[in-house]
């Protein structure tokens, strides 16, 4: 029976009072207050009915968000309650709205397809467009049974069958480490470089000229596995809007969200990662055994004309190290490239090919060819690395490294001082008495190895207290160094005519024994001059 019907037994009891009362005015009164309470009830009824709180509210007809959780990235499109959402690493799921009002989201997720008997629920928050939350799943008999995630989304608000031009070029910061960067599209699809060894693949989800949504992944690299949303409002060539990111299982980092802004169709200048600095990206990655990065921030110099980043993609390519595959052919072509350009490491690599049969017939012409190249490409620059003044500029670099934590002569005799001896650092009579090429990366680019050997046999001396033994050890120690002559390589850069820069930046030499190399603390550089 209606709460609002008058024939209610409420009603008929309160009819009974009224009549039996003395007082009709009074009775009257109450009459009127009820018709009027009821009414007002009604109608409040009407306007907000019960549960409304609890409802779906969303705009009417097609809703689009653009999702990402940690392991994927996806695009929901909605009907009404009902949607099906797609991921692009191969999952689809039949979606319905539970909950979407202006603070709270609820959605129910039930896959098909190859991940049939996942279901989950994403809740979260909604400011605006955005959306951050929490989905909780389970996998009866699925390779993850159960879990819980952070997820983020945006709602699409582009029309659809607008105009979705290519965005191209565009310079952009963010108020995040990352900082600012130059993004590059081909169609929708597109990549990022940032000047902290950050690179990030890139997808337009939306760009109608009014509103636009870019999506990003960290498939490598320093923020390897975060993922990203970027909308913004497009004002003529300026794009200015919200980056939320999602990093799982990175404390204070694993979900947030700042403002960002671009200019589109520029990129500037002062965004644009420096050719050195992506070079060292390439070799920091390729330490780490992240090969796939490396090869990205080495191909990156390669575009901007560097030819020793042709000869680390070939070494690449020849290794096949996890996450690259072997391509001796391809190699090949970088090598000899490179050996055309002057590479002495390029041309040595291309003879060990030849001589090997890597990819192609063993051909001993080849290999001396290449072998000759190299001895006449570093004997041009023999003159410069045996001069007087580059040696006594390495002299002198040896001495400022002295006193460093990573002291070259401290790594050079450090096998050699034993118990009952000291090493004369005020004054140790060591030289360089040869150097030699060793790698020429361009005319401008080159390495040194110095060749250094006591000049005295007081280098280890024996403390005054040691017995006979301790001072014959000394004595042998002076006579191994005067016959060990330890290898240290420097490097030497043109920084105008006959101006040249030295720079001592690690201990040992590629060609020491075993290539032992070893960076300093710091890089210790002098400038020497030729007349």
């Amino acid at each position: 029976m209606s709460l609002t019907s008058r024939s209610h037994p409420v009603f008929r009891n309160h009819r009974r009072v009224f009549r039996a009362n003395m007082i009709p005015e009074l009775g009257q009164m109450l009459r009127d207050f009820f018709d009027c309470s009821w009414m007002i009830l009604l109608m409040w009824m009407t306007a907000c009915p019960t549960g409304a709180a609890l409802s779906p509210q969303h705009p009417p007809g097609a809703l689009t968000l653009q999702q990402c959780e940690p392991d994927s990235c996806g695009t929901w499109s909605f009907q009404g309650n009902q949607g099906i959402g797609k991921w692009l690493t191969g999952p689809i799921a039949n979606l319905t709205i539970e909950l979407l009002n202006d603070q709270s989201v609820s959605i129910r997720r039930e896959d098909i397809g190859k991940t049939k008997g996942l279901t989950g629920r994403y809740t979260g928050t909604r400011k605006g467009s955005h959306i951050e939350g929490i989905f909780t799943w389970t996998w009866p008999g699925g390779p993850f049974p159960s879990g819980t995630v952070n997820w983020i989304a945006t709602i699409d608000s582009s029309h659809v069958g607008s105009e979705r031009p290519s965005i191209g070029v565009l310079a952009m910061c963010e108020s995040a480490a990352d900082g600012c960067s130059n993004w590059s599209f081909q169609g929708r699809e597109g990549y990022g470089n940032w000047s902290n060894c950050v690179a990030a693949n890139l997808s337009v989800v939306q760009f109608d000229g009014n509103t636009a949504t870019v999506r990003r992944f960290d498939s490598t690299g320093a923020w390897q596995g975060l993922s990203a949303l970027y909308t913004g409002t497009v004002t003529g060539d300026q794009i200015e809007g919200t980056m939320s990111w999602l990093w799982q299982g990175h404390g204070q980092f694993t979900i947030g969200t700042v403002p960002w802004h671009a200019t589109m169709g520029v990129a500037s200048a002062g965004y644009k990662v420096a050719v050195d600095k992506a070079m060292e990206c390439g070799a920091s990655a390729s330490t780490a055994k992240n090969y796939p990065m490396a090869l990205h921030w080495y191909s990156y110099a390669e575009r901007e004309g560097n030819v020793r980043a042709s000869v680390f993609i070939g070494i690449l390519l020849v290794n096949g190290p996890q996450g690259i595959p072997q391509d001796y052919p391809n190699a090949l072509k970088r090598f000899e490239y490179a050996g055309s350009k002057g590479d002495t490491l390029g041309m040595n690599n291309a003879a060990l090919m030849y001589q090997r049969g890597l990819g192609v017939h063993v051909s001993p012409e080849r290999v001396k060819y290449w072998g000759d190249r190299m001895a006449e490409r570093r004997q041009e620059f023999y003159p410069i690395c045996s001069s007087k003044s580059v040696r006594t500029t390495m002299d002198g670099l040896l001495a400022d490294s002295r006193n460093s934590a990573g002291s070259v002569l401290g790594a050079l005799l450090e096998g050699l001082i034993a118990e009952g001896m000291h090493l004369n650092l005020d004054a140790p009579d060591i030289h360089a008495a040869a150097a030699r090429t060793t790698d020429v990366i361009s005319d401008d680019d080159f390495k040194c190895d110095g060749v250094f050997a006591p000049q005295s046999d007081d280098v280890i001396q024996p403390k005054q207290e040691a017995d006979a033994e301790v001072a014959i050890a000394a004595l042998l120690a002076n006579q191994m160094m005067k016959r060990l002559q330890p290898i240290q390589e420097f490097h030497v850069k043109r920084t105008g005519p006959n101006v040249y820069t030295v720079l001592l930046e690690a201990v040992g030499s590629d060609n020491a024994q075993n290539g032992m190399r070893m960076p300093l603390p710091k890089v210790y550089s002098r400038s020497v001059s030729f007349r």
